[in-house]
């Protein structure tokens, strides 16, 4: 019995998950060039990093070394993370970074138009509402999760401009993302929405990244946006015959509209 105890622990702690997420996390520069904080002289010429265990490893990480918070002019943060209890560990630093304007947090969610999906371990099952603290975001990415419930604060995040929550478990149309007074380009790929609303030709957002969704139609008001400028529906679920309509309407209103193709059968 006690043999097949140490055998289970062993097999545990060198499977990737468990063994990456305890591996000490390193900070990389915008070139993958890793930061010594013992030897450097100038914290201040780092505006973007990335937190790995190793170089382009792209290992999920339960913790964002303190010493972070040195680099003065850091504005952008990258990185994979283990789970949901790695959350508040994560945002404790993130929140001290004042200057802060782009974070991008990757699960391992690939869902690959909803046909292959991998393992729930390295990724959010909900989404991470400390998020909402850091006021002076303008670009957030939340790729390769599982919550299906989007908890912005339009109020708190009112400088957001991109926003990308590809390879999620999204099945509706996040309204409350229209109420972001400055967002202009959204992203959600790879996820399970079936509509888009009508309220969406009134927002500001002038790039929709929505492929690989269940789409089997889009509101035509959308081509009667004089600022918008681009859509991608990819594998959705629109006939030819609506796919062509819209390509003519395109033509003949010589809307600014580009509608990226094909779209599945």
């Amino acid at each position: 019995m006690k043999n097949l105890i140490l055998s289970l622990i062993t097999l545990l702690i060198t499977t990737p998950s468990f063994s990456q997420a305890y591996k000490k996390v390193k900070v990389y520069d915008e070139d993958y060039r890793l930061i010594d904080f013992e030897k450097e002289a100038d914290y201040s010429r780092y505006e973007s990093i990335y937190l790995d265990t190793a170089r382009y490893a792209f290992a999920p990480i339960s913790y964002i070394p303190n010493e972070v918070i040195l680099l003065t002019y850091l504005k952008s943060v990258s990185f994979t993370i283990t789970n949901d209890s790695a959350v508040k560990t994560v945002f404790d630093v993130l929140e001290a970074i004042s200057t802060l304007e782009s974070l991008s947090i990757e699960g391992s969610n690939f869902n690959l138009g909803s046909v292959f999906e991998p393992s729930k371990s390295n990724s959010l099952s909900q989404f991470p509402i400390e998020v909402n603290g850091l006021i002076n975001l303008k670009t957030l990415t939340l790729s390769g999760h599982y919550f299906n419930e989007i908890l912005i604060d339009t109020n708190k995040l009112n400088r957001l401009e991109s926003l990308y929550l590809f390879r999620n478990k999204l099945t509706e149309f996040p309204k409350l993302l229209l109420e972001l007074p400055r967002l202009v380009d959204l992203g959600l790929e790879n996820n399970y929405i079936k509509e888009i609303p009508t309220a969406f030709c009134n927002s500001k957002i002038i790039q929709l990244s929505i492929g690989r969704n269940r789409l089997s139609e889009i509101p035509e008001c959308i081509f009667e946006i004089d600022s918008f400028k681009m859509i991608l529906l990819n594998e959705n679920m629109i006939p030819k015959e609506l796919a062509d309509k819209y390509l003519k309407i395109i033509e003949q209103t010589k809307s600014n509209v580009k509608l990226y193709l094909p779209i599945s059968k």
